[in-house]
């Protein structure tokens, strides 16, 4: 009798610990759903999964690449319909980057995890701010997109000491737009002003370009630059110009850019992913999750350019750099 009840002890504890791994997350699916596939969207995919699997979770994906460059029009449906095929073949969680506005409707309970959430005036309704802290009204979480505006204004005042007007060329209908006024702030305490040039298509952000250089001593070009696919004229426009343009993608030192600073995206990956950890292991709604910002920023320069526009880029820059282009 104390063999059988010895066997039947160890057979339940056996049966406990293979629940407990399979409650820890050993073995899940996880769906994946970008905005565009580039190097930066690779590194923050990455950054996510090595989150998981450094807390011991085996992630099976299933990737998706809505992307937005090629069907600027369809995009969202095609997530859409990716989602639901998804959901349809039981992933646990969707890691979403770009798209978890655009999906919220189409997962039913499955948590969304994003690494680029659009937290600004034009997509408010999608949150609720609770004190200091900022949740998503539908089943996601993650780390939201901003700029630095501080780094910014610090590299102009120590790189372009002559400038005194900055021009901040930006989409007010995009969704990952910043208020004028944070860049403002910031510029206020460096005696610095911000003049702001509004575009929406290729065409109006040269033309804001070109609208900004007669008034302004340099410009801050933000990522819908790229996304209008204005980025390789602009970057040009400046050279050819001697006008001095940054812009918030770090990559663009490579086709140019004197100055870009982004986000650390690998780092905005492993951030989202630890927070699909908790939800894994705790078992609880991803928007009781606070959203919040990187804590780590990628920064490029091209020192070819710097010597075209007459700059001299201060060591310090160099050496915080991510990215040196020479």
């Amino acid at each position: 009798m104390r063999r059988i009840i010895y066997l039947l002890l160890t057979v339940t504890l056996a049966l406990t610990a293979f629940s407990a791994k399979v409650y820890a997350g050993d073995n899940i699916k996880v769906g994946i759903i970008q905005l565009l596939e580039n190097d930066d969207f690779v590194a923050m995919r990455e950054g996510f999964l090595q989150a998981l699997k450094a807390k011991g979770f085996n992630a099976q994906t299933e990737f998706f690449n809505a992307d937005i460059m090629k069907y600027p029009d369809t995009f969202v449906q095609r997530g859409r319909d990716a989602a639901k095929k998804m959901v349809a073949e039981g992933v646990d969680i969707m890691f979403v980057p770009g798209m978890h506005l655009h999906l919220g409707d189409s997962t039913g309970n499955v948590p969304l995890f994003d690494a680029t959430l659009y937290i600004t005036d034009a997509t408010m309704g999608a949150f609720v701010k609770k004190g200091d802290k900022v949740y998503s009204k539908s089943n996601a979480t993650g780390v939201y997109l901003t700029y630095s505006f501080r780094d910014i204004v610090k590299f102009i005042k120590e790189a372009i000491p002559k400038a005194k007007t900055i021009a901040y060329i930006h989409n007010p209908k995009s969704p990952v737009d910043r208020p004028v006024d944070e860049f403002r702030a910031e510029a206020d305490k460096a005696g610095l002003k911000v003049v702001s040039y509004a575009f929406g298509t290729k065409e109006e952000a040269l033309a804001a370009l070109a609208k900004a250089k007669p008034k302004t001593e340099v410009a801050f070009a933000t990522n819908d630059i790229f996304v209008s696919n204005a980025h390789a004229q602009s970057i040009q426009f400046g050279i050819k110009n001697r006008y001095p343009v940054l812009f918030a993608i770090a990559p663009l030192a490579n086709s140019g850019a004197l100055f870009a600073i982004q986000y650390s995206m690998r780092r905005a990956g492993e951030i989202t992913g630890n927070k699909a950890v908790e939800v894994l292991t705790k078992k609880v709604a991803a928007n009781s999750i606070p959203c919040e910002t990187s804590d780590k920023y990628d920064i490029g320069v091209n020192i070819k350019t710097a010597e075209t526009l007459g700059i001299q880029i201060p060591y310090t820059w160099i050496e915080l750099s991510t990215n040196v282009v020479k």
